[in-house]
């Protein structure tokens, strides 16, 4: 059950929509909307220097006071920032996450930050301040603060973690331990596991919560044997046979 719409591909972003504009391996999704004189000027491709100009001073976080209505999360890959600034990615052949610059159109990969082995999803909090990133061979969550682009804390978890999402007020980070079979629950201000949740299925992959946070879904990544299959659970579907 895929609820994305953007996909990764070896460090390469794809949104897909209508305008799409690459730039340097990284394609992102143009705004439908209807752009200002000022913005369409930023967006031209001969008007870079001018955007880093403008956006210096306000590289890393940006003043908007516009109320925000709080959304489901769930586990990716990828994550954004909730000014629309920056895209932060997994890269689990070299262990670490790398973060680009999207907003007006820079579109441009400004830093690369080593965590545990095997990353595989990221989250980041409400604020923009933390990122989390489960890191599966490792069996530990790496924390970020995404000013200083730097690690500030592990958590050891569950064996293999591999999916991740904040609650949509960023109190708690869910975890789900693929090898484990359960889920840890981590206070994101703390950076503490405060409790385990066991008897998930087996082999918890992806995570999913309400816009309300009182509802977490996890999905299993080795499908059920249907009830009148015949075959023995080595060769059934969703066996494990270490492929």
């Amino acid at each position: 059950m895929r609820q994305l719409n953007a996909s990764t591909v070896r460090g390469a972003v794809l949104a897909v929509g209508a305008g799409l504009v690459a730039c340097s391996g990284v394609v992102i999704e143009r705004s439908a909307h209807a752009w200002g004189a000022d913005q369409q000027q930023i967006a031209r491709g001969d008007d870079r220097d001018h955007d880093d100009d403008r956006d210096r001073d306000d590289d890393r976080h940006h003043d908007d006071r516009r109320p925000r209505r709080r959304s489901a999360t769930r586990s990716s890959p990828i994550a954004i920032t909730s000014d629309d600034r920056f895209v932060w990615s997994v890269n689990p052949d070299n262990d670490s996450v790398s973060v680009f610059k999207v907003a007006f159109d820079v579109n441009r990969k400004i830093a690369e930050i080593a965590v545990g082995k095997e990353p595989w999803c990221v989250a980041i909090t409400p604020d923009d301040e933390k990122a989390f990133v489960t890191n599966m061979a490792s069996g530990t969550v790496s924390v970020i603060d995404t000013d200083r682009r730097k690690v500030v804390d592990t958590i050891k978890v569950g064996a293999e973690p591999f999916g991740c999402a904040l609650t949509p007020d960023g109190r708690k980070l869910y975890v789900a331990n693929q090898s484990s079979n359960t889920v840890s629950v981590i206070d994101a201000d703390s950076n503490r596991v405060e409790r385990t949740i066991r008897n998930v299925g087996s082999k918890p992959h992806g995570i999913a919560i309400t816009r309300n946070g009182r509802k977490v879904f996890v999905t299993q990544f080795l499908a059920l044997k249907p009830v009148n299959d015949p075959r023995p659970l080595t060769q059934s579907e969703g066996a494990d046979d270490g492929r």
